[in-house]
């Protein structure tokens, strides 16, 4: 038993299953956005290059500003991301949705999952980090493999892998109220 509130396993989990959703269809929303195949991997890796840019800065105002202010902020910035992902069309607004989807992901990784086991070290000690570090990894998991379904089955629903965004907007404005 971790000792980790319910309310944090929710947001750990939710944080990834939306994250997961995206996986099994990420090339194909593109696509039907109006991305060229051989563009595909060019919006994928600014998406990696903003993460990896925004790491530091983002624990840094994480430790500055407060870890649940930054979890908010990596919330918005996944708003805005789906919100462009849902209204906009073409290469240049998929590497917009994808600088705030690189965003995002690091404001989230630096905060809600330093908050969780700074607060499981408040309250049981030091020897409460490995059952925290596996209850945050096995969410983690569980996140990214139920998304990942979700992902693949919204599109067959409704014919169309935009709305993969439009079904996760709500988990992430969940994520929100739990905050």
């Amino acid at each position: 038993y971790s000792g980790m509130p319910f309310r944090h396993q929710l947001l750990l989990f939710l944080r990834t299953l939306t994250t997961g959703m995206f996986s099994p269809v990420m090339t194909l929303l593109l696509l039907e956005k109006g991305c060229e195949l051989g563009g595909v991997p060019l919006v994928i890796g600014i998406f990696g290059v903003t993460v990896v840019a925004l790491e530091f800065p983002s624990g840094v105002l994480s430790d500055t500003y407060g870890r649940v202010r930054c979890f908010q902020l990596s919330l918005l910035l996944r708003a805005v991301n789906l919100g462009l992902i849902i209204a906009g069309f073409g290469p240049a607004m998929m590497i917009i949705a994808s600088v705030f989807q690189g965003a995002a992901v690091a404001f989230s990784s630096g905060s809600i999952e330093v908050l969780v086991l700074e607060e499981a070290v408040r309250k049981n000690g030091k020897i409460a980090l490995p059952t925290i570090s596996r209850t945050i990894s096995a969410l983690d998991t569980a996140g990214i493999a139920v998304g990942a379904l979700l992902g693949g089955i919204v599109p067959v629903l409704t014919g169309s892998y935009w709305t993969v965004a439009a079904a996760a907007g709500p988990l992430v404005l969940f994520q929100g109220i739990l905050d």
